[in-house]
């Protein structure tokens, strides 16, 4: 109800800038606006400001400022961090996917956490970053129980039915990796073997 309000907060410097307020669930609407929404309007509203924060280093300066500790601060963090995967420029999402793949090395608990709030995102720029920082984060923690539940659960959001398989070919490639490094870790996560076609 505030967003149509004010949708102007729907703004990720306003988000960086006031991390606070965004982390007493102003963010997760934020999320559930910027989920509803088709790709095309996302990036009128979203992306173009995605852009813009990296004009003069500004999200640097912002990001530099933030050190989260607690739970809804690196929550907070990392949905607005991974909203701004959709970036437009390749150097843009790369700098941002580092950023994302090391909070969640400093706070692996929020992985499945991360992975069920975006699986179902239309935008593949946004899917194959997260996943790329997600198979980051499975190499640093090495423990198979961890890779266990990340395969699970990208096997029921992406390939749970038969044929059924993500169709933009970095999201198969990132979320395929994540499944075999998983099934490399443990032969008895056999979400690899469930994920090949028939």
């Amino acid at each position: 109800d505030i967003l149509r309000q004010n949708p102007d907060y729907i703004d990720p410097e306003l988000i960086l800038n006031n991390m606070e307020l965004y982390g007493q669930g102003l963010m997760d609407e934020v999320h559930v606006q910027l989920m509803s929404m088709k790709m095309e309007e996302r990036d009128l509203k979203w992306t173009t400001k995605v852009n813009g924060l990296f004009d003069g280093g500004i999200y640097m300066d912002l990001i530099k400022a933030l050190e989260p500790t607690l739970d809804h601060e690196v929550k907070t963090l990392l949905t607005v961090e991974t909203w701004m995967l959709s970036a437009s420029y390749p150097y843009l999402r790369a700098y941002v996917m580092r950023k994302v793949k090391n909070l969640l090395s400093e706070h692996p608990c929020q992985t499945n956490y991360v992975i069920e709030k975006f699986h179902a995102v239309d935008d593949p720029y946004i899917l194959w970053g997260l996943y790329a920082a997600v198979y980051g984060v499975i190499v640093s923690v090495d423990k198979a129980d961890f890779s266990r539940v990340i395969a699970e659960q990208i096997l029921y959001y992406h390939y749970g039915e038969a044929g059924k398989a993500p169709q933009d070919l970095m999201v198969r490639h990132w979320t395929l990796k994540i499944l075999e490094l998983a099934n490399h870790q443990d032969p008895t996560i056999d979400a690899w073997n469930k994920a090949q076609p028939p």
